[in-house]
């Protein structure tokens, strides 16, 4: 490495450590962009997951609603819990269709299907 560098002019050794610092800073704001792409995945993936979990529980909320429909028919005999029902399966089979839509969903077919029927 001296001879290399003992023959060189001071300009050219200038050149070549500018060109190692341009060379490790270029590679720097590659592993960066990178990493910010990674996490940026992640929490896109997060955030994902987290809509699913609130619509399950809208939807679990929505299967209460109708069972407190039928419980409060053959408590009180009230056919305005009738109503009730009905309004609570409506929304009960249009979050199941939106929990279906979502993309993390797929994993779940087989027990979103047993929870509907």
């Amino acid at each position: 490495m001296e001879l290399f560098t003992k023959h060189m002019a001071i300009s050219r050794k200038l050149g070549v450590v500018f060109a190692a610092i341009i060379f490790v800073v270029i590679a720097a704001g590659a592993v960066t962009s990178l990493n910010v792409t990674g996490a940026s995945n992640s929490v896109y993936s997060a955030k994902s997951a987290a809509g699913l979990s609130a619509e399950l529980a809208n939807l679990s909320e929505a299967a209460n609603e109708q069972l407190v429909a039928v419980r409060g028919l053959l408590l009180t005999g009230d056919r305005d819990n009738v109503e009730r029902y009905n309004r609570a399966v409506e929304r009960f089979d249009r979050l199941m269709a939106d929990i279906k839509a979502h993309p993390k969903a797929a994993s779940l077919q087989a027990d979103l299907t047993s929870l509907q029927s």
